[in-house]
């Protein structure tokens, strides 16, 4: 007969296991099983599955919401891309073209001032996300403060996957609302606080 080239191999059965054979029913038990498992896991190898299964982030904030289904999907629609220390990723008054998240390194949040000084407004970390949606001009410059590795995807095609996908829309939500109270917190540390006061209270930021 013809063969599939999918088609999984199942062990053969063995010359006393013939149909009048003498083997008795714990052992034709025992070789139905072994069969059947073997032909379970050669249809799960066929299965599609996520690059994202051993990435660090699958269970960190945004990737932490979806299921294996799920964040398929989404990584259908990403990719991984590195930048080096200093390059610049997106520009003050652009519409970003991508959203992403940040796998690995610092990402620094800066503004130029009307007399051309350097305003650090913000760093983000593994696990935080980069970039605008719904065609927003980003108000600051997004910079590699180390080298950088992000889970890129483009704008239009993320948030058309909010639409589809309720509980990553959920997750960006609040995380948005934590980014938010940090950024109070920022102001006070920059505001309020001594010189010591202020490099303590953000080696604590980063440790939270």
């Amino acid at each position: 007969r013809l063969c599939s080239p999918y088609q999984p191999s199942i062990p053969a059965m063995s010359v006393g296991e013939s149909a009048g054979g003498n083997v008795d029913a714990d052992q034709h038990a025992k070789l139905a099983f072994a069969r059947a498992s073997a032909y379970i896991a050669a249809m799960e190898s066929l299965l599609p599955s996520s690059p994202c299964a051993d990435c660090a982030m699958r269970n960190q904030v945004l990737c932490a919401a979806l299921d294996d289904n799920e964040l398929l999907k989404l990584s259908q629609i990403g990719h991984k891309k590195r930048f080096s220390r200093g390059e610049t990723i997106i520009r003050a008054g652009s519409v970003s073209p991508i959203f992403a998240n940040i796998v690995s390194g610092v990402l620094k949040l800066a503004r130029t001032t009307g007399d051309g000084r350097e305003a650090i407004v913000g760093l983000l970390f593994p696990a935080d996300f980069v970039g605008r949606l719904f065609g927003v001009r980003t108000d600051t410059d997004v910079t590699a403060l180390t080298d950088v590795e992000l889970c890129v995807y483009p704008r239009q095609n993320f948030e058309a996957a909010l639409t589809d996908l309720a509980k990553l829309e959920r997750q960006l939500l609040a995380s948005t609302l934590e980014a938010l109270d940090f950024t109070r917190e920022w102001m006070v540390l920059l505001g309020r606080k001594s010189a010591e006061e202020r490099v303590a209270s953000f080696l604590l930021a980063m440790e939270q």
